[in-house]
């Protein structure tokens, strides 16, 4: 699980182009990352149980209201903007989740 969330997030930091193949792409590994994350076992470590409730509220946000499909209808700076700042916001809970797994 740990490796997959690695590439995952590889994967998103390595994005540099803002277009609707990557828009596509970067929803799709956001949606994964949400999925491997909730799949995550109950655990006793307090940390990793804190990082996986606010991952998942944050990347489900993410989801529902960011990467909508309210986001095709901005403009292409808009776009820019959003994804930027949705990849630096998914990128930080996906690491925290990954340093306590």
């Amino acid at each position: 699980m740990k490796e997959q969330l690695q590439e995952i997030h590889n994967a998103i930091t390595a994005m540099f182009e803002y277009n609707i193949d990557s828009y596509k792409t970067y929803k799709a590994n956001v949606e994964r990352a949400l999925n491997l994350i909730q799949s995550i076992p109950e655990t006793k470590s307090g940390m990793l149980k804190n990082w996986k409730d606010m991952a998942t509220v944050e990347l489900q946000k993410e989801l529902n209201t960011r990467l909508s499909d309210k986001f095709l209808l901005l403009s292409p700076e808009e776009q820019k903007s959003d994804l930027k700042f949705s990849k630096m916001s998914v990128s930080l809970m996906i690491m925290n989740i990954i340093m306590y797994i």
